[in-house]
């Protein structure tokens, strides 16, 4: 079924630097909760 899903969507050729912002980007959010988390847990 997985493979039925996945045949739907056609591949999209996306440029090396859309691919490394959208990493960074995602990174970026991760690194941002834990410091809100690791920074409030003190109090």
């Amino acid at each position: 079924m997985v493979i039925i899903l996945l045949s739907a969507f056609k591949q999209m050729e996306q440029s090396l630097v859309v691919r490394v912002s959208v990493s960074l980007a995602g990174l970026g959010l991760i690194a941002l909760e834990l410091w809100w988390f690791l920074a409030h847990r003190k109090k």
